[in-house]
């Protein structure tokens, strides 16, 4: 193969499918780019459970082909080269890269080995949803799954996903949170989700940096153990997360108790009093009276802050951990306003908008009490 690229675009191209490759040395043939230079040029990648193929334009092919590429080697190439065009020669001995002024040769590899995966098929059952929609989604949700090997449970570590009819219901948790996210979405075919269909972090962590046309309709497929997300110029497919996932609906309380809060205005005051938090005390005392008033302290020092909030019942005090809250009202715009439905006791606390995104929260040993 032989083929003329421009190196931005090359360079951006390979960035993103490096996403989907294996980090560890599991089989040497995964630490390289499968490239296909023909009408339709692409850069595939996977570690056997994420893959993704990333079409290539603007590429001007003199011989049409296939080849492995390192790929740390090719991004380090690609950055370093500062021509705005280079060309790209592979047979089964060697790979060049090569522009104006350098040339680097590299071994070549046997292309057999590397796995393969298929894309999705026009006439497929799926869903639609707008990418500016799905980013939302990812952006709400992801961040409250469990890490991977910091949970007893595969299946937290995933985000659930609920696809009927019009809709579309994200959900994540790690057992100390849980976030749960809405939006439209149109079916095509008789497609829909199965009961505990969870989708790895790490691979819509991959479809978020795909996502750059809000208007673009992406597609969404689920099988049996397999899920494929399809943009205009990207095919993801991964597997499924095998286990069951929590119930989110039994998590969720029923709390009379509400307060209301803008987004910006709180965000501040939390970060203030978690100035004053350490490892031996994550912790942030939340009072709801004619004010919200804010106290954090440590051997070192203490903060107070009062805030605005609209609240009409007995005053109320409960604890929280700051991070938690936070991680939730950053991806919320400043003028958001937030209903917080406060618990009686020791259950959890739920954080919602107009906007059908929801979450849930565990308070700090001790529960919420009434003054």
């Amino acid at each position: 193969m032989k083929a003329t690229f421009n190196r931005s675009a090359l360079l951006a191209a390979c960035q993103l499918a490096a996403g989907a490759a294996s980090r560890r040395d599991v089989k040497p043939v995964l630490l390289n780019f499968k490239v296909s230079v023909a009408e339709n040029t692409t850069i595939m990648a996977t570690d056997l459970e994420v893959g993704i193929i990333a079409k290539m334009m603007a590429v001007t092919v003199q011989e049409p082909g296939e080849a492995l590429w390192p790929i740390t080697r090719s991004i380090a190439i690609l950055r370093e080269v500062l021509d705005e065009e280079i060309t790209v020669e592979c047979d089964q001995d060697s790979t060049v890269f090569a522009s104006s002024n350098a040339s680097f040769t590299m071994p070549g590899e046997e292309i057999g080995a590397f796995p393969s995966f298929v894309g999705l098929e026009p006439s497929e059952p799926c869903h639609l949803i707008k990418s500016g929609a799905l980013h939302e989604l990812l952006r709400r949700t992801t961040f409250a799954a469990s890490s991977v090997g910091h949970s007893r449970f595969s299946a937290t570590t995933g985000v659930f996903w609920n696809l009927k009819d019009s809709g579309a219901i994200l959900v994540a948790t790690d057992g100390r949170r849980l976030a749960l996210a809405n939006s439209d979405a149109k079916q095509q075919g008789e497609h829909k989700t199965g009961p505990d269909t969870i989708v790895p972090t790490k691979a819509l962590n991959l479809l978020a940096r795909c996502l750059a046309d809000d208007d673009e309709s992406v597609k969404v497929r689920f099988g049996k153990s397999e899920a494929w997300f399809q943009t205009e110029r990207q095919t993801i497919c991964t597997r499924l997360i095998e286990g069951r996932f929590p119930d989110y609906r039994k998590v969720i309380p029923n709390n009379k108790i509400t307060a209301k809060v803008t987004t910006g205005p709180f965000m501040s005051a939390i970060r203030q009093a978690a100035m004053m938090t350490d490892d031996e005390s994550v912790r942030v005392v939340f009072e709801f009276g004619k004010k919200l008033t804010l106290s954090a302290g440590m051997s070192k020092g203490k903060a107070k802050i009062e805030t605005p909030v609209e609240f009409a019942d007995k005053p109320l005090t409960i604890s929280f951990n700051p991070h938690l809250l936070l991680e939730y009202l950053k991806v919320l715009a400043p003028e958001t306003e937030v209903t917080i439905k406060l618990p009686e006791g020791d259950k959890p606390a739920v954080l919602c908008t107009d906007d059908r995104y929801l979450y849930v929260v565990m308070p700090l040993v001790g529960g919420a009490t009434n003054d």
